[in-house]
């Protein structure tokens, strides 16, 4: 819990809007569609993500990007919004 009220790291510099990315704990599949920094009495960053359920949020700890072609393609696959057209695996 402690890490989401970080703000010393810049999740905005790791996690790029567009970019597929999955969840550690579920390996659920989603394309972000921002990065947010909270401000008030403690500071943390979520990713707005859309994802096979609809729109949801994420905190960055607890995702990880996914920008291998079979993700993207699964991403594609299901419709999600906001894929990044240059995010394809090199």
């Amino acid at each position: 819990m402690a890490t989401r009220h970080c703000a010393e790291v810049d999740w905005s510099s790791r996690f790029k809007r567009g970019a597929v990315i999955r969840s550690k704990s579920g390996g659920e599949l989603g394309v972000i569609l921002a990065v947010v920094r909270n401000e008030g009495a403690t500071t943390w960053w979520e990713l707005h993500v859309d994802t096979s359920e609809g729109v949801g949020i994420c905190y960055p700890e607890e995702a990880v990007l996914a920008p291998d072609d079979a993700s993207r393609q699964e991403a594609l696959r299901l419709g999600l919004r906001g894929l990044d057209s240059s995010s394809r695996a090199p």
